[in-house]
């Protein structure tokens, strides 16, 4: 029966079946929190008829593939390719059409709900006591008035579903074209040199139709590398993925020629040691630095870097103030919208600029916050004016561009090819991304985001605007590469008293204990001050699969990926900050500053957090977790276990030591300066958005929507005071309907 030999033939070259079941999984929402149902489900209806064309035609060279590496194991068993050909498009049907009728319904229930966006007004903000042990009363948070609701996708099925016809069609006509007259030459001649390899085929039409079908995937691949949609482009480079695997396993008839080919491949491609560069230090691979740098370099950097307390000197003309430090955590394109809608709106309350010293944290956080200061720099803000109502919404709607698209077609077309040839790769989809943020800020708000680090100086110096913080990691030693106009080697040097026993009754000793991260002044002496905002925004935010990890010039190679590998949320380096600053400054602070706050800015609620929001997290989770139990999982948990605690312990740590160093500081500013001096507060988004480089259209009024959300309103309402009245937290103490204090 055919349907018995479709099954066998799929269950003998199961290579076959990756590619569109990669593509399946994806269309049915798998990696939605990285966007990639997009790729497939794009707002715009033309991408959605293209990626339906492409994903038809994947499956249709797979079902191709599968029936002529078949015909080599079982070839008097196997039906015939027409009723092959016409199980595999009953069952592609019966994968694609749920999923597209569920698609419609969402859709449609999505338009009955106005675009399914609402303002969860049910949670009133409060401004709390953390009651923990321990814990000093100056740390508190503001409970958010977020978004419940999920971010559907809802664009409608009709496009991507006449795609898959017009896909079928097209396959079908191909096949009927290569079984017609005036192909029996091609056919004769391949038959021939099939013979005189010793490889007599069966069929020879099939294999004109092979040839043909992987001609056009090449020109269309040539064709379509600066216009082709995400989807469409996966599409493509799987198909030619697999039809060159499998034409070599058919003629070779050796499955593992092909992948001793690619691991050559790899080798030769290997060649090269610094493949992906840095365009500003480009000069420097030439002659690569020594790493680690000697700790008192021969050539001093130019220009010096400033000392890590100068932004805050400007307040000895201004008076006794406030002094803040925002902290912005990583997270993709949402964590850059939702970053410079809270930043955006900040600005607008008076003295926040002129109180702000510090930006840091990681990843999108801190691509929205060089936005932030981009335009600030660009427009050479005075820091005692506040920003124009309404600029915020300028700011967030420049930021939430479409920075996939641009680094889809440069991974497909440009890197993934370049990945097998021993080339130099100089045009990486990282560099994509940052072109991409470039042109569209450029366009939509005249911000220069290209602009070099020493462009900030003079602002910082003087006040003007707050020091920026950039804190990749490198992969090789697990250190951060610090990139800012500030020296914070006191907050990355630790030093501890050791116990010598070298000598009977030696004196404990002070020394350097660990170096936490590099400064790019100091491996690049001469060049750092040259170096881009954009560059250095992009390698905080380089996780590889997606912007590629770039290589430093410096021997040994070191790979510079997100800075969100150490710290997604900035409060580690803020701490060592204030840490420092009340060691060495403490008089200054009595004299000069009234009150500290340290504000987060978070594109998510964390389940670990201890708020209503999170505790709804928590309460779904577990029903989730009730519904879906798997014994299969259940049986995998020993293999499972190790990298789940992993990528666990990376978030929990993370999240845990931040909490316990802003406590720490809480005690030490607390002894000194009295409980209220030293506060926090955290700005959440509580809805769903992708983490990739792309959000949908009704992504992004969910993040307006929650950053005009009563709840965010009243803190900034919050803020505001605090910035003008000494007793603002004493007073806002006062008991909510529950008891509890506010």
């Amino acid at each position: 029966m055919p349907l018995i030999y479709f099954a066998e033939a799929m269950l003998r070259h199961p290579i076959v079946l990756v590619p569109p079941a990669l593509v399946l999984a994806i269309l049915y929402g798998a990696g939605k929190p990285f966007g990639l149902p997009r790729l497939f489900w794009n707002e715009r209806r033309l991408y959605r008829f293209y990626a339906g064309v492409a994903m038809t035609l994947l499956a249709a060279d797979a079902l191709l593939v599968a029936y002529l590496l078949d015909g080599l194991d079982a070839p008097a068993r196997r039906s015939s390719f027409l009723d092959f050909i016409l199980v595999g498009a009953l069952l592609w049907l019966l994968l694609v059409g749920p999923v597209a009728l569920l698609q419609h319904a969402r859709y449609r229930r999505s338009k009955r709900q106005d675009g399914g966006i609402r303002e969860n007004q049910d949670v009133a903000p409060a401004i709390r006591k953390v009651e923990s042990r321990g814990i000093a009363p100056a740390i508190r948070k503001v409970d958010e008035g977020g978004l419940s609701s999920r971010a559907a996708l809802q664009a409608p099925a009709g496009a991507l579903t006449a795609g898959i016809a017009v896909g079928a069609v097209f396959a079908f006509s191909l096949a009927l074209v290569t079984r017609s007259d005036f192909m029996v030459p091609l056919t004769n001649l391949l038959s021939s040199i099939a013979s005189g390899f010793g490889h007599p085929v069966s069929e020879p039409w099939l294999h004109s139709l092979a040839l043909i079908s992987i001609a056009l995937l090449l020109v269309v691949f040539v064709f379509l590398r600066k216009r082709a949609s995400p989807g469409v482009g996966l599409c493509f480079v799987l198909a030619l993925g697999l039809a060159f695997y499998t034409a070599i396993e058919f003629w070779a008839r050796n499955a593992g020629f092909g992948l001793l080919l690619l691991l050559l491949l790899l080798w030769w491609a290997g060649g090269l040691r610094y493949k992906l560069r840095i365009p500003s230090l480009m000069s420097l691979y030439r002659q690569p630095v020594e790493y680690p740098p000697p700790m008192h370099s021969d050539e001093p950097p130019t220009p010096a870097p400033l000392r890590f307390d100068v932004a805050v000197t400007p307040a000895l003309r201004l008076g006794t103030r406030r002094l803040i430090l925002v902290c912005a955590s990583g997270g993709g394109i949402r964590a850059a919208t939702w970053t410079a809608a809270i930043l955006g709106q900040l600005d607008e309350i008076e003295g926040f600029r002129a109180a702000t010293r510090l930006l840091t944290g990681a990843s999108g956080g801190m691509m929205g916050a060089a936005t932030w200061l981009a335009l600030t720099a660009t427009r050479n803000s005075e820091p005692s004016s506040p920003a124009s109502p309404g600029t915020w919404h300028s700011l967030m709607s420049a930021v939430a561009m479409d920075g996939l698209t641009p680094v889809a077609r440069q991974l497909v077309f440009h890197d993934i090819p370049l990945a097998f040839i021993g080339r130099d790769n100089l045009r990486d989809r990282g560099l994509a991304l940052e072109a991409a943020w470039c042109e569209n800020l450029k366009s939509k708000l005249g911000i220069n985001l290209d602009m070099p680090l020493e462009k900030l100086r003079d602002g910082e110096e003087s006040g003007r605007w707050p020091s920026l913080v950039m804190s990749p990691m490198m992969i090789e030693d697990g250190r951060r590469l610090i990139i800012s106009n500030l020296d914070l080697t006191e907050m990355t040097d630790h030093y501890v008293r050791w116990l010598s026993s070298k000598k009977t009754g030696a004196e404990p000793t002070t020394s350097l204990a660990s170096r936490t991260a590099y400064q790019l002044w100091q491996l690049c002496p001469q060049a750092w001050a040259k170096f881009p905002l954009s560059t250095a925004a992009r390698l905080s935010a380089a996780f590889p699969y997606v912007s590629g990890a770039v290589l430093l010039p410096t021997k040994p190679r070191l790979h510079v990926v997100d800075a969100g590998y150490y710290d997604n949320y900035g409060p580690e380096l803020a701490s060592n900050w204030l840490r420092k600053l009340f060691e060495q400054r403490q008089d200054f602070l009595k004299k000069n500053i009234s009150g500290i706050l340290v504000i987060q800015i978070r594109d998510n609620v964390s389940e670990l957090s201890v708020n209503p929001q999170s505790d709804a997290w928590r309460e779904k989770r577990r029903e989730s977790e009730a519904a879906s139990g798997s014994r299969l999982l259940r049986a995998l948990e020993g293999i499972s276990s190790p990298p789940s605690g992993l990528l666990a312990a990376r978030e929990s740590v993370m999240l845990f030591r931040n909490d316990s160093l802003l406590e720490s500081l809480s005690h030490l500013y607390s002894s000194a300066f009295g409980e209220d001096f030293l506060t926090t507060t955290v700005f959440e988004f509580g809805g769903e958005a992708s983490l990739s480089w792309h959000l949908a259209p009704e992504e992004v009024r969910m993040l307006e929507a929650q950053a005009r959300s009563k709840g965010i309103q009243l803190k900034l309402k919050a803020i505001d005071s605090w910035l003008k009245e000494r007793d603002y937290w004493n007073r806002a103490r006062r008991p909510s309907i529950d008891g509890r204090l506010i």
